[in-house]
């Protein structure tokens, strides 16, 4: 800063790389845009020159040094294909054609990274804040090892030693995790806070039973493997790290069914297994050879945006990239590769902005198919039946009372489904690569699309290969904890008084509710709490609309509000559950994302799970018309 003798600096350089990231702690927010407001008092006419290779800190960062200005900060993006920061680059030069697909998976870990987000986004601490964004990418490397984590332990005690395997483990372990997230709820923090955090607590808990025994992208890189061997073309499989290659490695070749013919491949040099570290080398030994043209296909199994990044540069990539990754991950790298195609610092190199877009697309069409909820499931007996519907109705159930809008969507069998337009459904694609069902909105549906239909046919034969109970007592738990924490923020010294104004908040956002009587019955909690979790009872509004309106007054966050409904409170209302709607949110997880529903559930489900998709393909049926029903 300037002295009584000096002159005023002609510059601010803004550091942000990892290691000053790491010296400043994860407070770092507060203490740039602390800084940035001094140097604006003090000297406003500095340029103010901020270096970073992440990209929301870069968004961060456009926020703090945009306060008080009336333009926006310019940025400029510089791409680089050599480590050496003084040798000149060579220009980045697009040879190969390269189509990019995506295989996300999503379960309980994807659940735990979202809770940890929202808890992160709502937290007063800002160092607390820096943590569990921290951990995000912690719990992100746990999901994504090739195997669960007790497979992992024992087999890097035999091959690498304990000390290694606690060390690689260290911070992919549930105390880790947990610990902060508890000394943080017990430190007195309240209300919708509070109510953020226990989520979080609670669902990073429930992502490491399940990692214990497997991880979602373990599961699903089992059944890409299928698809690999089943090709006379050539693959190089990618992992994160050396470690995650030694445990990918043993999994794949220690597969029952695959791993003597993957032991072939291997040995024949047709199958190559590296390291993110050693990627490079490998795809120039490739490239140099005479017989590149065989190599068809590149697969990253859980790669960083950075390591995608840097892989997406190259001259020469084969015909077909994979991204095996997290569901959350591949969104962030969606945003991230739009941004860079869309920028102007990249105007220039038409063919790698054509790239990033393509593999933009490929990520979003894949998170969009895949955006089911994660439900827990367990196995439970049901009596079979066969009885089959002409129409199958999946809008009697679904809390709205007064009708509304209705999809009549005509199959060229002659039946009818009637749906909202927003109710999900599973439409069956048969040029997929790997899994063929997806997830589907009715109003988006179209004449010639082909949807697996949920008549009580069909559930009757899932029951009898894949017995399910949506098990909901839980998240009821988590709403009777979410109305109780929250209620300490509602104006009012008493229950009347806090009932009163709820009733006038939820009809200012469009309830029907009238009865304040029925506002008090929502918000008894504590009463409701003390019975025994078999006898409690949703004492919710009946209407989706009314919950909506509810939620939003306690300032409770729309995803968390939206698992409640549909996991917690209508999964609970059984004298109203019909088999098209218990399919509608069910079922559809099993089809469209069975690695990550099945991932911490035993062999026997996974092998339920398989037979159920060949099952399907028996109730196909194709859309004929699609007629809207105005409410009357």
């Amino acid at each position: 800063m300037k002295s009584a003798t000096g002159r005023a600096p002609d510059i601010c350089l803004l550091d942000l790389g990892q290691p000053a990231l790491t010296r400043l702690g994860l407070g770092w927010e507060k203490v740039v845009e602390d800084f940035v407001n001094e140097l604006a008092k003090r000297h406003p006419e500095v340029p103010v020159l901020a270096v970073t290779q992440d990209t929301y800190i870069q968004r961060r960062l456009e926020k703090i040094l945009r306060q008080g200005k009336k333009t926006r900060p310019r940025s400029t993006v510089i791409i680089r294909t050599t480590n050496n920061p003084i040798e000149v680059d060579p220009p980045i030069a697009i040879t190969s054609q390269t189509e990019a697909s995506f295989a996300v998976v999503t379960g309980a870990t994807s659940d735990a990274i979202a809770a940890l987000s929202e808890a992160a986004r709502g937290s007063s601490d800002l160092v607390l804040a820096g943590f569990l964004r921290k951990e995000i990418g912690s719990i992100r490397r746990a999901s994504s090892m090739p195997c669960g984590l007790a497979d992992a332990y024992n087999f890097l005690c035999e091959a690498v030693g304990q000390a290694q395997a606690e060390a690689f483990l260290d911070r992919r372990s549930r105390a880790t995790f947990i610990t902060p997230i508890s000394i943080a709820i017990d430190s007195g923090v309240a209300g919708t806070e509070r109510s953020r955090l226990v989520v979080a607590r609670d669902a990073v808990n429930k992502a490491f039973d399940v990692l214990d025994k497997d991880t979602p992208v373990g599961s699903f890189l089992d059944s890409l493997i299928d698809s690999v061997l089943r090709k006379s073309s050539w693959t190089v499989v990618a992992f994160a790290s050396e470690t995650d290659l030694l445990l990918g490695e043993r999994r794949l070749c220690s597969d029952p069914e695959n791993g003597t013919l993957m032991r072939k491949r291997l040995d024949k040099g047709q199958v190559a297994l590296v390291s993110a570290q050693n990627l490079g080398l490998e795809l120039s030994k490739i490239e140099a050879s005479g017989n590149k043209n065989s190599w068809k296909r590149l697969m990253l199994v859980a790669p960083s945006i950075e390591w995608l990044s840097a892989t997406l540069v190259r001259a020469w990539l084969p015909e077909e990239l994979y991204v095996l990754c997290e569901r959350n991950l591949a969104s962030r790298m969606g945003q991230t590769l739009g941004r860079l195609a869309e920028h102007p610092s990249l105007s220039g190199a038409e063919a790698l902005a054509q790239r990033l877009k393509q593999v933009r697309d490929a990520a979003n069409k894949e998170i969009e198919a895949r955006a089911v909820q994660t439900l827990d499931l367990e196995l439970d007996e049901r009596p079979i039946t066969t009885t089959s519907e002409s129409v199958i109705d999946l809008t009697e159930d679904d809390g709205d009372e007064d009708g509304g809008t209705k999809l009549s969507i005509g199959l060229t069998s002659g039946r009818q489904m009637r749906a909202r337009p927003f109710s999900v459904l599973v439409r069956y694609n048969k040029n997929a690569e790997f899994n063929p069902f997806e997830r589907a909105l009715a109003k988006d549906l179209k004449a010639g699309d082909t949807v697996v239909v949920p008549d009580s046919e069909f559930e009757s034969e899932v029951r009898a290969v894949v017995p399910i109970k949506v098990l909901a007592e839980g998240w009821l738990d988590v709403y009777h904890a979410t109305v109780q924490a929250s209620l300490a923020q509602v104006p009012g010294d008493s229950l009347s008084a806090k009932t009163r104004w709820i009733h006038g908040k939820i009809q200012s956002f469009g309830a029907r509710t009238q009865s304040q009587q029925a506002v008090a019955g929502w918000l008894k909690v504590e009463e409701y709490k003390q019975l025994p979790p078999d006898q409690r009872q949703p004492h919710a509004p009946q209407a989706l609309r009314e919950f909506n309106a509810f939620m939003q007054a306690l300032s409770v966050p729309e995803q968390l509000s939206e698992k409640m409904w549909q996991v917690g409170i209508q999964q609970l209302r059984i004298n109203r559950r019909r088999a098209g709607l218990r399919m509608g949110q069910a079922f559809v997880s099993v089809l469209v994302d069975p690695h990550g529903t099945a991932s911490g559930l035993g062999p026997e489900v996974r092998e339920g799970i398989a037979q159920l998709t060949k099952r399907a393909v028996e109730h196909l049926d194709e859309v004929s018309d699609l007629k809207m029903i105005e409410a009357r």
